[in-house]
């Protein structure tokens, strides 16, 4: 019994840890509407979270709930 009742409990830690993020779906662009391939994307209050845009500059990046801030950084542009 005590084994199920500790099953339970790290079921119920995992699914809260994966509704405690949202996705954020976006795509990067110059002024000219070209895709920027390669831009960095941070989460601005945890900088070990981020993702590189692909060809068509775009991403998708699981982020925290708390973070409120995205940073983009391409070469030539902050």
């Amino acid at each position: 019994m005590k084994k199920l009742y500790s099953l339970w409990v790290l079921l119920f830690l995992f699914y809260g840890s994966i509704l405690a993020q949202r996705t954020v779906i976006g795509m990067i662009q110059d002024k000219d509407g070209n895709p920027l391939i390669g831009a960095s994307i941070i989460v601005k209050s945890s900088p070990a979270i981020g993702i590189v845009t692909d060809v068509e500059g775009k991403f998708s990046l699981d982020v925290p709930n708390e973070a409120t801030k995205l940073t983009v950084c391409y070469i030539g542009y902050y």
